[in-house]
């Protein structure tokens, strides 16, 4: 019958009587019974006359320098903390007995040259261990898994905001593992955001080559940490699957002072939520997957781009890609994605949705910020962007989608199908030229005939009726409705009452690049007051264009009405006033398709505007025309 002994103290003083002897250990400590816990850290230990290895404390345990007592494992190089006295009651200490059990399993490890043959396994199981100081873990000669694990940080030291303490620091060794090792359902608490303790950092030193970072995340995560993950020296190819980061400073940061790192960072389907910055990235090359960017704390940081402090994703540096990517919060209550000026950078977004006003009152919650600020370094692309709610009516500060002079491009981005005080401007910088008609159009004054897109006065119809030069047309004596250019404007009117006639203008038109809506406005100022309006179209087209130098009319070989609004005119009728049409754009939620997204056969879209509903010698006296697909 095999022996029995009833914990680790009582076998360090049980000399064997011969070698291969087998003893049975109850538990790891004899108070498991008195605390109310199962049995944990025991287990089955055979006896070798050897004065070698010294005593570990879990593996070997010495009750001399002659005997060691050898701890038989169930599964081959597979070993826990709770063999190296673990509590797992998240009060007594687990640092010292994850440390020790970690360095057995990485020494389990062996090579051949620069490659790692195999490697040890560290299994915690069921508890919540107490850790007071930092841990330091291997990347290519152990597998974790923390299923059913949380590892407890709130008591450990802070740090300062100059010298950060941190709760995991991954060791590089070297050499290189066949493919990455795993760690499987790490959840760690810190001691909070403000704590200036980062949740993991990689090693910045190595002892030989093969530097990079050789291990997987898979599920798992972190929360209440200055920094969640911080990328240092010699840290690439890291991939992280369903992990989540939460109640951070940063979530994730990358900072520009590293080397020989930045290569393949990962992240497939992963959360960064309720924390002061998503994102922070100074460099690298990063590719976020499926990931969710959910309520970002705006408030908690100054609506400037120089601070990363309130932005969902912040970048300084580097390329990195956002594929399907959920982003959704408050507000936005600060940019929602941030490339400071003066900062280098490519950024694309594919797919994925941006959504906000998606929880809390709008009068709690209201929209402060325009949502995107991208610096003139920056090169920032939407491709197939779905855009949701993001402003509200008589939000404050909010005047467009993009602050900034970056080079921004946005290709088959859809709208919201209801459009809810969506903005009619996209960039909030005139001096950006893609974003505006060419501006010595309406505002160079007389004596320019610059007219470099297609603008047209269009054929009246009826009896009596011709058409006078492609700005005008009335009789044969006289011309009745007409865009006449005055000194720093173009106005628009008529001087006979409007009866049953329809009385449009097109004031632009563009060439379209995929299905993407059309922004557009146009500013102008008039008398017109109460019970006087406009309409604004978007009418998408097939056409054939003659050039804007040949007063020859665009064919149209197909079209289609896409959206369109009514401005309602207010104030005294002696009062000039300085108009926005669309302010901002309203639909509604069984709007057609056409509305929001141009047919698959259009080539261009032309912004009419109607004036049949003004009073006959009320002008538009136009300064601006904006169109803009995205």
């Amino acid at each position: 019958m095999m022996n029995t002994c009833p914990d680790i103290a009582t076998l360090r003083s049980t000399v064997p009587t011969l070698a291969g002897e087998l003893i049975a250990v109850t538990a790891y400590d004899a108070n498991w019974s008195t605390s109310n816990r199962q049995p944990t850290g025991g287990g089955i230990f055979v006896a070798k006359a050897q004065s070698m290895p010294a005593d570990d404390g879990g593996m070997f345990i010495r009750p001399n320098t002659s005997w060691v007592w050898l701890r038989v494992l169930e599964v081959a190089g597979t070993v826990s903390p709770y063999m190296y006295g673990a509590k797992g009651d998240g009060i007594a200490d687990d640092t010292d007995a994850i440390q020790r059990a970690h360095d057995y399993a990485s020494s389990l490890a062996t090579a051949s040259g620069a490659r790692v043959l195999k490697n040890g396994n560290l299994i915690f199981g069921n508890g919540r261990f107490k850790c007071t100081s930092p841990l330091t873990f291997d990347t290519k000669t152990v597998d974790y898994d923390f299923s059913g694990a949380l590892l407890d940080f709130t008591a450990i030291a802070h740090g300062s905001e100059d010298l950060h303490n941190t709760a995991i620091k991954w060791q590089n060794r070297a050499g290189y593992a066949q493919g990455n090792l795993s760690a499987k359902n790490l959840r760690m608490l810190g001691p909070g955001a403000d704590s200036f303790v980062d949740g993991m950092t990689f090693s910045e030193s190595l002892s030989n080559s093969y530097p990079r970072n050789a291990i997987t995340f898979t599920g798992g995560g972190i929360e209440s940490f200055a920094y969640g993950l911080t990328g240092t020296k010699n840290f690439y190819f890291l991939r992280m699957y369903g992990f989540t980061f939460n109640h951070c400073d940063i979530c994730y940061y990358f900072p520009n002072n590293t080397s020989d790192s930045g290569e393949e960072m990962n992240f497939h389907s992963c959360v960064f939520a309720q924390s002061n910055c998503g994102v922070k990235l100074q460099g690298g090359t990063s590719y976020f997957f499926n990931c969710s960017f959910d309520y970002i704390y705006g408030k908690n940081g100054p609506q400037t781009s120089t601070d990363s402090m309130g932005k969902y994703i912040h970048i300084e540096g580097g390329q990195h890609i956002f594929r399907d990517c959920h982003l959704e919060g408050y507000g936005p209550q600060n940019y929602i994605v941030n490339v400071p000026d003066n900062k280098s950078c490519k950024v694309n977004f594919v797919g994925g949705l941006f959504t906000f006003k998606a929880g809390g009152s709008p009068s709690t919650y209201p929209t402060t910020c325009n949502p995107f600020y991208f610096g003139n370094l920056a090169r920032v692309v939407f491709e197939k962007v779905n855009i949701g709610q993001m402003q509200q009516g008589g939000d404050a500060n909010v005047s467009g989608w993009i602050d900034g002079s970056g080079s921004v491009s946005l290709h088959d981005t859809q709208l919201p199908i209801a459009w809810p005080y969506l903005l009619a401007q996209v960039r909030t910088d005139a001096a950006v030229q893609d974003n505006w008609l060419d501006g010595s159009t309406y505002t160079s004054g007389t004596g320019n005939d610059k007219w470099t897109e297609e603008v047209w006065v269009l054929p009246p119809g009826g009896v009596n009726n011709v058409r006078k030069s492609r700005y005008g047309w009335g009789t044969e004596n006289s011309t009745n409705f007409s865009l006449i250019r005055q000194a720093n404007f173009v106005s628009l009117a008529r001087n006979i009452s409007a009866g049953s006639g329809v009385f449009q203008a097109v004031l632009g038109t563009i060439k379209l690049k995929g299905y993407g809506s059309v922004i557009h406005h146009l500013r102008a100022n008039t008398f017109a007051g109460d019970g006087q309006s406009c309409q604004v179209k978007i009418i998408w087209a097939k056409l054939s264009e003659f050039g804007a130098q040949q007063d020859v009319e665009p064919k149209i070989l197909m079209q289609q009405t896409g959206h369109s609004y009514t401005y309602n005119f207010s104030g005294s009728e002696s009062e000039l006033k300085t108009v926005v049409i669309p302010g901002q754009m309203q639909g509604y939620v069984t709007q057609p398709p056409a509305f929001e997204r141009a047919p698959d056969w259009a080539t261009h879209a032309f912004l009419l505007v109607d004036t049949s509903q003004m009073k006959s010698n009320f002008d538009l006296r136009i300064t601006d025309v904006y169109m803009r697909q995205v």
